[in-house]
């Protein structure tokens, strides 16, 4: 005999959540819609990654432009104008900018695709019920909650480096057969957490809070 999940409060949804969310009283649906702009916990991310592209690949070009100039500049280093050094900072700072802008722009267009794919999840306690359609594929699944093995978090790991993937999160529901869903890419990772957790308590899957 299932049991009813007990209510939930929904105040725990951050700020940015782009998951809207209803509860009868015994099933509680999730609604993701599909998004167009990246949320700004995503833009942020994208925008640190991005820098850490733009210092080391202008920071190659400089250097490889030093290397080719550095005669040049050592035999009329003594008529070199003074505002040289000022002007190679310029430079500097503006090819930064521009490697900066590509990367970052690279990332949330490659964001674009997995945002726009839209999904209802209907979780009660001894069923989860999923529904999701757009670029990455349409699927529908029906699992009882003894078919489900365990629900987690897949973090993305490239937002802390110069690589050019895009910073996509997921939800991974793992099953006994060992399949594995995903779920919600690329939307906000603390919306994630929250949504990971309210699954795993509905359905009595322990630890609650091992997101």
């Amino acid at each position: 005999m299932s049991t009813s999940p007990e209510p939930l409060s929904y105040n725990t949804l951050p700020p940015s959540a782009t998951i809207s969310v209803a509860d009868d009283g015994e099933t509680i649906t999730l609604t993701a819609a599909a998004q167009q702009d990246a949320g700004p916990d995503i833009r942020r991310r994208a925008a640190r990654s991005s820098a850490w592209a733009g210092g080391i690949y202008s920071a190659g070009i400089l250097m490889l432009l030093g290397g080719l100039t550095s005669g040049l500049i050592s035999a009329n280093w003594n008529t070199l104008p003074w505002w040289t050094g000022p002007l190679a900072g310029v430079f500097a700072l503006a090819l930064f900018a521009m490697i900066w802008q590509v990367a970052y722009r690279k990332k949330l267009d490659a964001i674009q695709a997995p945002l726009r794919q839209s999904t209802i999840i209907a979780i009660r306690s001894q069923r989860l019920v999923i529904e999701t359609a757009g670029p990455l594929g349409n699927e529908s699944h029906d699992f009882t909650r003894m078919q489900i093995k365990d629900v987690k978090l897949l973090l993305d790991m490239h937002d802390e480096g110069p690589d050019t993937e895009s910073l996509t999160d997921w939800i991974a529901i793992f099953t006994q057969d060992g399949e594995m869903i995903h779920l919600l890419p690329a939307r906000g990772r603390d919306e994630l957490k929250w949504v990971a957790r309210l699954i795993r308590k509905t359905m009595g899957i322990e630890p609650v809070d091992a997101i």
